[in-house]
Order: structure tokens, then C-alpha cells, then sequence
């Protein structure tokens, strides 16, 4: 219902009655003296005129929803406060308290979707990631990181943290110094994290006298050429390098070697690549002794001089390990009880002054080859050169060779060895005192004494060079007879019988005896023979019925 008043010219009561309740009045002209119950003088205020038609009820729900808003920023609040209070479920893995990079570099593919600086984020601090201030390396590969990294790993030193390199590539421009015990550098894998060295006299990282330094999951680069290293950890005031650990890494194109370790004692190399150095790929050296280590899938390709260079290694092994394309594969020198399974060479060349030798043992003792693999052997396979003894070498083969070889197996005068079961192309050359066995006939050859306490049984041949010595009394040799046998018995027949047998031969040396006299019994021969065949025994007297015993044997 709408009442309409026009021209009113004074005060006159307006009452309505019925229908419903008016919404809206509109006065053109003339005053109203009464509005919702208010008489008198009356101001319009905007509830009156419509211009806030909720009107209360908008206003009571507007402060209803700012309650409601400000209880639910309370309540985000109290329970962010309490997430960060509470033991964090992630533990070294979550993100330190740090600011994050900015990532509003030109060369970032967020673009202007990328965080600013000002983002924190908070979490343990026990790693370190250089990425983040007030490092803020920037991994871009152009950019010089060394004072960035630098900075992380000697806080690091001080805290006990871990020093994270997460993926990107490194510039550096000088060395990295593990500045203290107890380093660890880790990155998110040697395909993606990278330090590329662009200095040519700088190594990658260095340190002197450390204790428990770990490398993981990175890629040291070196320019190519230079006198730099990748890793190398000196001795001076100390007598080791002890517990050193590097798993996963690749350390690349240094001028000089990969790694280079001064006695490091109880370490371990695992899944470590060292591939186009200029000098050695593994360069595990010693003052005094290094002991102790293990090298595990390791694998040095294509450096220009050794791939392992092991001088005074002790009691130590290399397992499942390879070297390929270098001037020397493994080279263990003055070493003691170590031992190489399953470890493989291929194509290795002379080059740089080494000599091409895939395994080369010199003056050590103790060492155990046992399913190492040669292939494509351009000179001598394994090589036990100098002096020394108590070498094995088990279950070895010669996979193939590369012009005309010497030797698979050469053993030098002053070495004694023992082979077993190896398998191979190339004849060996054995000048020092050499047991083998089983070299493809059943044979068994002994350079010195063959001692059995109850017996000895050979199923082929028994060779040796020495005597074969019987020292109890009762013992003897034991000889089968039966069908082509070299030991038998035969009965004459008026003075005569043929012996059959394959064993003989035109050079055998037959003896012949009375075993039981019969007839008229005579002196014996070898009348006749026929190799591969038989021989006749021929008695002087012709009624002679004796039984006659026999034995070929074979000169060697």
C-alpha cells in the first residue's frame, strides 16, 4: 500500500486503516508531523527514508560476521603457535628458520610468481642450506657462490649442522676449506648439484688434519686442466685422516688427481666416480699406513695416469669396483692383506708414463684377486711385479685382448703366488714360485711340497717339480687296476701273453716281475708293443706258466 500526500497546506491527520503495512511514503510537499510513532518536530534520519532498508538487522548481522571472523583468526593463530611449539615430525628434513632466497633473479623461470625475500619459515636448524639467508648462494652457475658456501660450512663447523647444497649449479673460485671436525656437505644428488671450480690452481675443497669429514650427493667439477684437485685432505700434524665418508659422488676434470687422501683410516668410498682427471682418479695415499678402507662400487674412468693408486693400503678391500681407459688400473704398492672382489678393467692403455697393466701388484703381500675381470688386454692382465708373497688369485678371467698381449698372469722371480681356476686367452708367465690348480685340465702344480696327513687324490694330474715324499712308514703308492689300467697281472702261456691296454706308449717304461713261478719259469720282456693298443711279455724259457705282475710308467 503507498500513500501519496501532495499540496498539503497544513496539519491534517492522516489514518489508515486495513491492508498492509506501508512501506513507503512518499511527501512531495508540506510537512509530516508524525513518523513511526514520533510526533512533533521529526528528522528524517536514512531508516526512516529507506536508504538502509535491513536496517538493525543489518547491523546486528555485520557484527555478527566480525565476530565470527575475528574468533577464526584467533583460532588460526593459536594453532599455528602451537604447530611451531610442538616436536616437528619432519626432522632434519624440514626447512631452517631462515628467509627465503629471493627468487626474483632475472634468470628465474617463477617469474613475478616467485617469493620475495621476506618469506620465513621456521623448523629445525641442524642443516644448512646455502640457498637461503644470509648465504643465499645463488646455484645459477654463473654467479660466484665460494663466499656463500664458504660462510654455510664455517658456521657449520661451529654449530654441528649439516651444510645443504640443494640443486643448481656452483660457480667457485676457490677453495673450499672443511674449516673444522666433523663437516658434512650434502646435495640432492651428483646428477643435479654441482661446485663447478673455474679457477685452474684452486682445488674443490681442501683440509688438513679432519676428522669425520663427509661428502655426499654432489658433483665436484674441475676447468679441464690446471694443477687443482677435487677433494684433498692432507696429513701435517696428525698420523691419519680417520673416518672419512664420501658416498655418491663424482668428481670430474681436475688438473691434477679426483681425490687425494693422506692415510685415511677406517673410511669408506661408496658409489664414488672419478672420471677424466689429468693425473689418478683415487689417489689414497700414505706417510704411514692407511687402514682400513673400503671402496664399494667405485668406478675411475678415462683419468690420464692411474685409476686406484693404493700405495700402503693395509688390510683393506675393494669390492665390485672398475677401471676403465686409464693408463694403469689398479696399482697397489707396499700393501698388505687386501683383497679386490669382483672388480673389473677394461680397455686400459699406456699413456702419460704408465704402462697399461689392468692389475699390477708391486713388493706388497697378502693381496687377494677373486673374480676380477680383464678385458681387452693390450699388455699384461695382472702383473705380480717386484717381491712379495701370499698372493691369490681366484676365479679370474681374461674377457678378451687388444693386440698381442704378453701375459694374463705374470709372476716376477722374487713372488710366490697361488692360482686357482682362472680362465683366460693369453698364455701366463710364472717365474716366481706359483701353486696352481685347476688350470683347465684337473691339473694340480706344486713348485714345492705336496703334504697330505692321511691321503692325497687327484682326479687328473698331479705335477710337481719337487720330490714326491712318502715320510710314514706303511705308506705307499696305490695304483688301479682293471681295463686299460697302467698296473696289472698277466699269466704266461708257454712262455708268452699279450698284454691289452690303451695306456701304453712307444716311450712307456714297462717292468714286469714274478708274482707266482709256474712251469718252467724264465727271465722277462718286452718282446713287442703296439702304442695305444697292447705289449707282449716274452719269457727265455717256453714251458714258462708264471703269473707275471706289470707297470707302464710315463716319463714326463
Amino acid at each position: 500500500m503507498k500513500l501519496v500526500v501532495t499540496g498539503e497546506t497544513g496539519p491534517d491527520q492522516i489514518n489508515v486503516n486495513g491492508g498492509q503495512q506501508a512501506r513507503v511514503i512518499d511527501v512531495t510537499a508540506g510537512l509530516v508531523s508524525s513518523v513511526n510513532g514520533r510526533t512533533g518536530g521529526v528528522t528524517l534520519d536514512a531508516e526512516d527514508v529507506g536508504a538502509d532498508p535491513a536496517g538493525a538487522a543489518a547491523a546486528a548481522q555485520t557484527a555478527a560476521v566480525t565476530a565470527a571472523t575475528d574468533t577464526a583468526a584467533a583460532d588460526a593463530t593459536a594453532k599455528i603457535a602451537a604447530h611451531s611449539t610442538a616436536a616437528d615430525p619432519h626432522g632434519d628434513r624440514a626447512y631452517s628458520s631462515a628467509a627465503l632466497l629471493d627468487h626474483t633473479d632475472a634468470t628465474d623461470p617463477h617469474g613475478d610468481r616467485a617469493y620475495a625475500d621476506s618469506l620465513v619459515t621456521t623448523g629445525v636448524t641442524d642443516w644448512i642450506n646455502v640457498r637461503r639467508g644470509p648465504y643465499n648462494a645463488r646455484g645459477n652457475g654463473t654467479t660466484d657462490d665460494t663466499a656463500a658456501i664458504q660462510a654455510a660450512i664455517t658456521t657449520a663447523a661451529t654449530t654441528g649442522s649439516v651444510v645443504y647444497i640443494p640443486a643448481g649449479t656452483y660457480r667457485l673460485t676457490a677453495s673450499l676449506a672443511a674449516a673444522a671436525d666433523n663437516v658434512q656437505i650434502r646435495g640432492a644428488g651428483a646428477a643435479v648439484t654441482v661446485l663447478a671450480q673455474s679457477s685452474t690452481t684452486a682445488n674443490g675443497i681442501t683440509g688438513t688434519d679432519r676428522i669425520r669429514f663427509t661428502l655426499s650427493d654432489l658433483t665436484l667439477s674441475g676447468p679441464g686442466t690446471g694443477t687443482g684437485t677435487g677433494l684433498k685432505l692432507a696429513l701435517a700434524a696428525g698420523d691419519a685422516v680417520p673416518y672419512v665418508r664420501l658416498d655418491n659422488v663424482t668428481v670430474a676434470t681436475f688438473g691434477l688427481d679426483g681425490i687425494d687422501i693422506d692415510t685415511p683410516i677406517v673410511s669408506t668410498f661408496t658409489g664414488v666416480i672419478a672420471v677424466s682427471n689429468k693425473r689418478h682418479g683415487f689417489n689414497i695415499h700414505s706417510t704411514g699406513s692407511s687402514t682400513s678402507c673400503t671402496f664399494t662400487g667405485c668406478y675411475a674412468n678415462n683419468n690420464g695416469q692411474i685409476g686406484y693408486n693404493l700405495p700402503r693400503l693395509f688390510y683393506s678391500a675393494l669390492s665390485g669396483c672398475a677401471a676403465d681407459s686409464n693408463g694403469l688400473g689398479y696399482l697397489l704398492t707396499t700393501c698388505s692383506a687386501v683383497t679386490l672382489t669382483g672388480c673389473g678393467a677394461e680397455a686400459t692403455v699406456a699413456k702419460n708414463g704408465q704402462d697399461g697393466t689392468p692389475f699390477k701388484i708391486v713388493s706388497s703381500e697378502g693381496i687377494t684377486l677373486s673374480g676380477c675381470s680383464v678385458s681387452n688386454n693390450a699388455t699384461t692382465g695382472i702383473w705380480l711385479a717386484g717381491t712379495g708373497n701370499a698372493h691369490l688369485i681366484h676365479g679370474c678371467v681374461e674377457q678378451s685382448t687388444s693386440g698381442t698381449p704378453a701375459a694374463f698372469v705374470r709372476v716376477d722371480p722374487d713372488v710366490s703366488a697361488t692360482l686357482i681356476s682362472h680362465a683366460h686367452v693369453t698364455p701366463n708367465v710364472l717365474q716366481g714360485t706359483v701353486t696352481q690348480i685347476d688350470q683347465g685340465a684337473g691339473q694340480l702344480n706344486l713348485p714345492g711340497y705336496l703334504y697330505g696327513a692321511s691321503s692325497i687324490e687327484a682326479a687328473g694330474h698331479l705335477i710337481s717339480s719337487g720330490n714326491l715324499s712318502l715320510l710314514a712308514p706303511g705308506s705307499g703308492i696305490n695304483i688301479a687296476e682293471g681295463a686299460n689300467a697302467r698296473l696289472g697281472v698277466a699269466t704266461l702261456a708257454a712262455g708268452t701273453r699279450v698284454v691289452n691296454t690303451t695306456a701304453v706308449t712307444a716311450g712307456s717304461r714297462i717292468f714286469l716281475t714274478c708274482q707266482t713261478p709256474g712251469g718252467t719259469p724264465g727271465w722277462l720282456r718286452v718282446s713287442a708293443r703296439t702304442a695305444g693298443t697292447s705289449f707282449t711279455i716274452t719269457s727265455s724259457s717256453g714251458s714258462d706258466t708264471s703269473v707275471v705282475a706289470w707297470m707302464i710308467v710315463q716319463p714326463a
